[in-house]
């Protein structure tokens, strides 16, 4: 896994259990027929781990798993980060967040930020006991970095990740989402599926539009259907992942934006 104090800055969210189901295209019925002992991993947990603890309150019997490289930050065994945290105090529209910056060395020119919004945390090390002690409640919880998923192979009966693909598609390199979709092909049983939000080909997005893009807002970058399909089925074709592919476009709650949910089924 790549080191933690490589990454500068990590932000972790928390959305309620509903709404990581609508960002993933999903149904409480999709959960609820499952089989039996099914095994769905969630892609970065968020603060409180609710997916994990939505699915423990609907199925009991299925494996909730999170994979979420912060847990460990904050603990003896990780003091690289000074860690602040935001909580929205029961307002849906605003997102409670943990925001952890890479400790600043004094030869280093760029400083980061915390979010104005936000508090300090002064005691990480009981912050992050009491995170690791809600993932433990909620399901099963494995400190690691996407694009590695360190399960077996042939072992998911689902998978989603909200947000984390973004990270892969701006860095301007495609080798860590070439091989986060090869990680996902093993890991996932024959005719599961990987729902992943959101699925549009930034890159290809950012090419056609002015070079001012921090003025642009959500609703002026405009899906190409056709052209983030062609990504992604060149992708699968290079790499010889047999995905059926699809797309289902959803609308923002609080504006007309628009976004895909990407949903990779494995072929049987």
């Amino acid at each position: 896994m790549e080191r933690l104090s490589n990454i500068p800055e990590f932000y972790v969210t928390n959305r309620d259990f509903e709404e990581i189901l609508w960002m993933s295209g999903l149904e409480k019925n999709d959960i609820l027929n499952l089989p039996e002992k099914a095994n769905v991993l969630e892609v970065g947990g968020g603060v409180d781990q609710n997916f994990a603890a939505g699915i423990k309150s609907l199925r009991p019997d299925i494996q909730a798993i999170t994979i979420d490289p912060t847990l460990i930050i904050g603990s003896n065994n990780n003091n690289e980060y000074d860690i602040y945290f935001g909580r929205n105090n029961g307002n849906r529209n605003k997102i409670s967040y943990v925001q952890y910056l890479r400790k600043i060395k004094w030869y280093e020119i760029k400083k980061l930020k915390p979010d104005k919004n936000s508090q300090k945390v002064e005691d990480t090390k009981k912050f992050s006991e009491q995170r690791i002690q809600k993932s433990h409640e909620a399901g099963e919880s494995i400190v690691s970095l996407a694009p590695e998923i360190p399960l077996k192979e042939n072992s998911l009966n689902l998978l989603i990740d909200v947000y984390g693909p973004g990270i892969y598609l701006q860095t301007g390199n495609n080798s860590k989402l070439f091989t986060y979709l090869e990680e996902i092909y093993r890991v996932l049983k024959p005719g599961a599926e990987a729902r992943i939000f959101p699925a549009v080909d930034i890159r290809s997005e950012i090419n056609s539009l002015p070079n001012q893009l921090e003025e642009l807002s959500d609703a002026e970058i405009q899906i190409n259907l056709e052209k983030t399909k062609e990504f992604y089925s060149s992708i699968c074709i290079k790499q010889n992942l047999d995905f059926l592919i699809d797309f289902i476009k959803i609308k923002d709650h609080n504006s007309s934006d628009q976004a895909l949910i990407l949903v990779l089924r494995k072929k049987k």
